[in-house]
């Protein structure tokens, strides 16, 4: 949108309820699923995007942090640590065996990548879950890459394990100031997406997915040769 469109669109929506805003949302979802087809998604995108960022923040104004509601955060997050270095070991592991593959010159394997990725469980049926997973465009938590190049260590794999403590932003507040330690992916999903407090407590769990590709190149060789 150019900054005159925000503005006005802004203003359209500033004075929405949240039902409203909701409502205007799920609306605006239908348009884009039909404009997709037609590559005229952009601007209805941008729209959602914005109304998304406004849905979170009023929702997040109103949070309670009961002690109870804390208490699932921590447990979200410490599904979070765990689930990221699962992830990272198996694809460390998968590494490995697809270098020990193509090594043994197996008579297939010229090349492979492997993609890992932490993203959320809804188990639900509510389209407002459907558009809070697809907004802003990824939904991944964590991602680890790595192919057949380079040195084979844990330092190939793009996106690698760390011990910072990602306490800022949604995670800076002081009522989870008792937690002693956020995980990156606990940072993606308070602070990069489009989720309220409220949503995140509504999550059933996580999937890692990982997916190896293989691939086999077959030349043809020039009868001039």
């Amino acid at each position: 949108m150019t900054e005159k469109q925000y503005v006005q669109f802004s203003t359209e929506i500033e004075h929405l309820t949240l039902p409203l805003l909701e409502k205007e949302i799920k609306q605006m979802y239908k348009t884009y699923q039909k404009r997709c087809a037609g590559g005229s998604e952009r601007l209805i995108a941008e729209k959602i995007n914005h109304c998304l960022s406004v849905r979170a923040c009023r929702l997040n104004k109103d949070f309670c942090f009961t002690p109870d509601n804390v208490k699932h955060i921590e447990n979200i997050n410490t599904k979070l640590t765990a689930a990221t270095k699962t992830l990272f070991d198996k694809t460390v592991e998968l590494d490995q065996q697809m270098q020990q593959i193509l090594q043994s010159s197996d008579g297939f394997l010229n090349e492979y990548s492997i993609e890992a990725t932490l993203k959320v469980d809804w188990d639900s049926d509510d389209i407002m879950d459907e558009i809070l997973d697809e907004f802003p465009g990824y939904n991944s938590l964590r991602t680890f890459q790595t192919n057949n190049t380079g040195n084979h260590d844990t330092e190939n794999i793009a996106g690698d394990l760390d011990d910072h403590n990602w306490d800022i932003e949604e995670l800076s507040v002081s009522e989870l100031s008792t937690i002693p330690r956020f995980c990156y992916a606990s940072h993606v999903l308070f602070c990069h997406l489009f989720y309220a407090y409220s949503d995140i407590l509504r999550i059933v769990g996580f999937w890692n997915e990982v997916y190896v590709c293989w691939r086999n190149k077959q030349c043809v060789e020039s009868e001039n040769q």
